[in-house]
């Protein structure tokens, strides 16, 4: 007794798995046929025996040779009678060869494009790179002008204690030599 895939029975009936699934699901006398003729392996993969399979057949009206059924999975030799036969011819060989032809110059096109973006990237790395260095070169400029100011700034505050505040009364040179004088009278007095 042989087992057969959906994709078989799609096959050898010629009906979408769809349609065969609809009748499986909604068929009362196929449907209790299914508790003994249907085999799920244990990677979930299922399979129907032969008395699934004639059921199907006669559900659609489908005559069959003895054979007939073997040749679809490729036991036996006969052909299969069905109302409609299934489309089984490859394409022609120049369609594939225009497709390989037309893939292959698809992928060039894509390794080309690769190729120029990797060039672009190389490219804003060294951009990124060359920045990177200016930003570090102007920290460092940033950082002396700052420290000239500070230095700057402390010059004028060191002069700034110097300068007599500007709220003191304005003296002349005359009364800055009398005041020198005054105070060498009094040190000398002191000794």
């Amino acid at each position: 007794m042989a087992n057969y895939s959906m994709k078989d029975l799609q096959r050898i009936i010629n009906k979408t798995p769809q349609s065969i699934r609809q009748v499986l699901k909604n068929n009362d006398s196929i449907k209790l046929l299914l508790e003994e003729h249907k085999v799920e392996t244990p990677n979930k993969k299922v399979f129907y025996d032969d008395a699934i399979l004639n059921a199907l057949l006669e559900y659609y009206g489908i005559s069959k040779k003895e054979n007939a059924v073997e040749d679809a999975v490729g036991v036996g030799s006969d052909n299969i009678e069905t109302a409609e036969k299934p489309n089984t011819n490859p394409p022609p060989s120049n369609d594939i060869d225009k497709d390989t032809a037309a893939l292959q110059s698809e992928i060039e096109e894509l390794k080309k494009q690769l190729e120029g973006q990797k060039k672009d990237i190389s490219d804003l790395e060294k951009q990124l790179h060359d920045k990177e260095a200016e930003r570090l070169h102007f920290i460092g400029e940033n950082a002396k002008l700052v420290n000239l100011l500070a230095a700057e700034r402390q010059e004028r505050d060191k002069l700034l204690l110097l300068l007599p505040p500007a709220n003191a009364p304005k003296t002349t040179i005359w009364s800055r030599f009398k005041r020198l004088f005054v105070r060498e009278k009094e040190a000398a007095k002191d000794e």
